[in-house]
């Protein structure tokens, strides 16, 4: 190996245990820094609960992109929330969204494109007056075995007042019909 390349090597080698030797908070190596006092836990940021948005107040509302949407074209939504309290919903849906996307079968709706990731479900927050914009895309791996296909569809929102969510506690919001073609 050329002298050059041990040199080089040297020199990370010692940046990198200078580096690991420094603690947070100028502490001693090995040593944490002491534990904060125990407070209430702080509310998550503004932009953790979503954008700020016009809702109606008192409900949680779901917008779809608005009229009809070309087949294979993605599909937009929003979530917003006119409640006083924060709400949470699980990204495990279409797509691995926060939205169900449901096709029309004569009385029934059917749903389409459940998130296919093996990992647990993330849960997001929507605070009040505060909404989210969710895109499906309908090509994607997630609708491999319930294609998006020319029909009605509809988004639907499944939610809960608890961080905590569990499946039989859930609200529901649905937006109005639309059309693949």
């Amino acid at each position: 190996m050329p002298r050059w390349c041990w040199l080089l090597l040297s020199a990370l080698v010692l940046a990198c245990t200078t580096s690991a030797q420094e603690e947070p908070g100028g502490t001693e190596p090995g040593l944490l820094p002491p534990d904060p006092p125990a407070t209430a836990a702080p509310a998550p940021p503004a932009a953790g609960l979503g954008e700020p948005v016009t809702v109606l107040p008192g409900v949680v509302t779901v917008q779809a992109g608005g009229g009809d949407v070309a087949l294979g074209a993605p599909l937009t939504g929003e979530v917003a929330s006119g409640l006083g309290v924060t709400i949470y919903l699980e990204d495990m849906h279409s797509d691995c969204s926060i939205l169900t996307l449901e096709r029309q079968d004569g009385a029934a709706w059917l749903p389409l494109g459940e998130c296919a990731m093996e990992r647990a479900a993330q849960v997001l927050a929507i605070g009040p007056g505060r909404g989210r914009a969710v895109t499906i895309h309908p090509g994607s791996v997630h609708f491999a075995a319930t294609p998006v296909t020319a029909g009605t569809y509809r988004l639907v929102a499944r939610y809960w007042l608890t961080a905590a969510p569990g499946p039989d506690a859930a609200e529901v919001a649905v937006s109005a019909p639309f059309t693949v073609r």
